[in-house]
C-alpha cells in the first residue's frame, strides 16, 4: 500500500536561510504557522513571509519565533495569540530568567516591579538533568522581562522581550554586521 502523508500545518525553519529553503518548495498552501528558529529580526521576519506566499502559503499564516538562548536545551516560543506583540514564553519550571548589566554583571529591577529593565539576558538552569550552568550570561540584549500574565493566552510564565540575539555583531564590514550563527 502507499503511504499518504498528510500536508504540514506547521514548517519549522532556521531563520538565516528560511527564504532559501521556502524558495525550493511550492503548495504550500495548508502550513497556518512558520516557526522561524532563531529569534529573526524583522527584515528576516518579512523575507520569510514573501517567501511562503510564493510558495503558495495562506496569506493569514502566522509567523513565530523560537528562540534557543545560549547554553540552553529548551526553545522559547513566541505567543500565537498575540502574533508574537508579548515576547517570548520561558519555562519557570525549568530555568530562572534575569537581565544583568552588561558592564557589571549586576541584577536589573527589583523584587516590586513586575517586570526587570534592559540589559543582558542571564539564564540558570533548574530542572534539566546534567546542566551545571549557574546564571549563565547568554550575550542576548533584552529590552525587559515581564513576569504579569500574558494578555493574550493568560499564561503566567515569565516572557522575555525586546531580544537581540548576542550572536550578530554591529558596524562591521559594508553589510553593518556580521551573523555569527553559521560559524
Amino acid at each position: 500500500a502507499a503511504l499518504r502523508l498528510t500536508p504540514p500545518s506547521v514548517l519549522a525553519l532556521p531563520t538565516s536561510t528560511a527564504p532559501a529553503v521556502l524558495d525550493g518548495i511550492t503548495g504550500l498552501g495548508s502550513v497556518r504557522t512558520a516557526l522561524l528558529v532563531g529569534a529573526p529580526t524583522d527584515a528576516e521576519r518579512l523575507a520569510a513571509a514573501h517567501a511562503l506566499h510564493r510558495a503558495g502559503a495562506p496569506s493569514d499564516v502566522a509567523i513565530l519565533a523560537v528562540h534557543a538562548p545560549t547554553g540552553a536545551r529548551v526553545l522559547w516560543g513566541e505567543c500565537r495569540a498575540s502574533g508574537g506583540a508579548t515576547g517570548l514564553h520561558t519555562y519557570p519550571d525549568r530555568e530562572v530568567v534575569q537581565v544583568v548589566d552588561p558592564e557589571t554583571g549586576e541584577h536589573v529591577g527589583s523584587a516590586a516591579s513586575n517586570s526587570a529593565g534592559a540589559g543582558e539576558l542571564g539564564r540558570s538552569p533548574i530542572g534539566l538533568r546534567g546542566s551545571a550552568l549557574f546564571r549563565w550570561r547568554t550575550a542576548d540584549l533584552v529590552s525587559g522581562i515581564a513576569t504579569d500574565p500574558c494578555v493574550s493566552c493568560h499564561r503566567r510564565v515569565p516572557r522575555v522581550e525586546g531580544l537581540r540575539r548576542g550572536a550578530l555583531v554591529s558596524g562591521l564590514g559594508e553589510e553593518g554586521r556580521l551573523d555569527l550563527r553559521a560559524v
